[in-house]
């Protein structure tokens, strides 16, 4: 992660800004408008950012973080928010 700038902020989340935009980020295609946020990743991070504001620092998830936060969204953990 050479010329990566992280804070971490809880076990298993960074606060990331990384120079240079050289990262492959992708977005779903059922994303028309841009309300929609971005993942990448950059070794053993999984990086999260908001697609209208791609200059901003993103979030940064180690995998396991990663791979739980998806398994909470796919069995509607997240509904009442």
């Amino acid at each position: 992660m050479a010329g990566s700038r992280h804070a971490a902020l809880n076990e298993g989340l960074i606060l990331t800004q990384t120079p240079g935009g050289t990262k492959k980020w992708l977005r779903s295609t059922y994303c028309a408008d841009n309300a929609c946020v971005e993942v990448a990743t950059d070794g053993d991070l999984v990086l999260m950012r908001d697609a209208k504001r791609t200059d901003q620092p993103h979030l940064g998830f180690d995998r396991d973080s990663w791979a739980h936060f998806v398994a909470e969204i796919k069995g509607d953990r997240f509904q009442t928010l």
